[in-house]
């Protein structure tokens, strides 16, 4: 394992990688989208001159060779290899045909990352798939589509669990947290809430995965609990019950699964 390396599976814009690039991490970004990359790579150019940033244009899949990827023309975050999600909300898509890899690949390649990150829309369970418990990292995230994916995770090896909120990087938990309670309360203040996207001089834009691992604000869960407390949000969330964990456009749920290999502190 490189303990200062990060894979950014789902680059997108390349916010999530410029924040661990100035963390001083190397990083491996993997991003489907031709238009998406070649932004990054101006953006990126003297780091990838450096050496320290690698952009890879392809897709994850569970084969190799070309595929067909549809693009969502409202939100690029939405874009994927499945046409369901590029296309809600309505939203405008066009399918062009991309080169894929499994995720194994990477990893024979690249050696194992200290940190995880993957977002890529409906594939995610892919890389946790070519995952084993002696090629995890000691920390990973992925978007929780699935509650599935902490039973993956857990079969992994990993014991410890939180899933934050991406719309202000909330901790769901039960009780609620010090960050939920700090949150309501400037909002019934009408305070400015951007302190919440801030941590050791960076600010974090809307869309990226924001910290991980012993950064992260929330309390650490076995995998028991987190699954009770996802599963509690989850039945809030079709109940149309108002919380900070969710917009109400929908009551859209975005939120990240992070797990640690490392003892607690």
């Amino acid at each position: 394992m490189s303990n200062d390396l990060v894979y950014d599976i789902g680059m997108n814009n390349g916010d999530d990688t410029a924040y661990y690039l100035y963390r001083g991490f190397r990083v491996l970004a993997v991003e489907a989208d031709p238009v998406l990359v070649e932004k990054a790579r101006v953006r990126f150019a003297r780091e990838i001159g450096e050496g320290r940033l690698i952009i890879k244009n392809a897709g994850i899949a569970e084969q190799e060779g070309e595929l067909p990827f549809w693009i969502c023309e409202m939100h690029s975050e939405w874009s994927s290899f499945h046409r369901s999600i590029a296309s809600r909300e309505n939203s405008g898509h066009y399918s062009i045909d991309v080169p894929c890899i499994r995720f194994r690949s990477l990893i024979q390649e690249h050696g194992i990352p200290y940190y995880l990150k993957i977002d890529i829309e409906g594939n995610d369970h892919l890389c946790l798939r070519d995952l084993t418990p002696g090629t995890a990292p000691i920390h990973v995230s992925v978007e929780a589509s699935d509650i599935g994916l902490l039973d993956q995770l857990r079969d992994l090896g990993y014991g410890r669990f939180q899933c934050i909120s991406q719309f202000h990087y909330l901790p769901l938990e039960r009780p609620p947290s010090l960050r939920q309670l700090e949150f309501e309360e400037r909002t019934r203040a009408n305070q400015s809430l951007s302190p919440l996207r801030e941590l050791k001089g960076w600010r974090f834009n809307h869309g990226s995965s924001g910290p991980f691992g012993p950064e992260l604000p929330g309390r650490w869960q076995n995998f028991e609990e987190m699954k009770e407390t996802f599963s509690h949000f989850q039945a809030l969330m079709r109940g149309g019950v108002a919380t900070p964990f969710w917009n109400d456009r929908g009551y859209s749920f975005w939120a990240d699964f992070h797990a640690t290999q490392s003892a607690p502190v």
